[in-house]
């Protein structure tokens, strides 16, 4: 149940000499983080801030779902994951698009191949969390074992369509990126 998330930033130059390295890129440490580089821009400063009572119902609702219970199996005293299938509809919508993303990266050189193809579990991992939170917000008291809806799913696969788009344009702008001579 080993499981690591986390969110950071940090310089172009020291992810792509780090992260987009030769040993990153070959032993699948690369492949397996989903990178967002929006292009450089000027922002201009706003004293708006998020309304506290937002803040709140955001906190109250990581809670719920931090606090969600997994199963007792027989004859195991810890709890288990649920596993959460996917109504008929977003399995069908799940299924056309795994196997088109497949087909799209056939062609492509191993090495991104193998990047691109990390995004088809990432893409059903991202549906489970927005339908888990969906679940949560229509039935605060709820457990959210319902089935991963197909809104859910589309979402999931938009999500990993963006990043994969990322990962292609970061990889053409970047002179440091192993990955930039199998795509120019």
């Amino acid at each position: 149940r080993t499981c690591i998330c986390l969110t950071g930033n940090t310089q172009c130059r020291i992810a792509d000499e780090v992260l987009f390295d030769q040993a990153s890129v070959d032993n699948g440490l690369a492949s397996r983080i989903l990178f967002a580089r929006p292009p450089s821009g000027l922002v201009r400063w706003s004293d708006k801030e998020v309304d506290p009572s937002v803040i709140a119902e955001m906190n109250a609702l990581v809670e719920r779902i931090y606090l969600l219970r997994g199963e007792k199996l027989p004859g195991n005293r810890k709890e288990s994951p649920i596993s959460l299938g996917f109504s008929a509809d977003a399995r069908s919508c799940f299924t056309k698009w795994f196997n088109e993303f497949r087909d799209r990266a056939k062609p492509l050189p191993e090495v991104l191949k193998s990047r691109l193809v990390k995004l088809q579990p990432a893409a059903g991992r991202i549906a489970l969390v927005l339908s888990v939170t969906k679940q949560m917000i229509e039935d605060p008291n709820g457990t959210a074992i319902g089935l991963v809806d197909r809104q859910s799913v589309e979402a999931g696969i938009t999500l990993a369509e963006w990043f994969g788009h990322e990962l292609v344009r970061t990889c053409k702008s970047s002179p440091h990126n192993q990955l930039r001579s199998h795509l120019i």
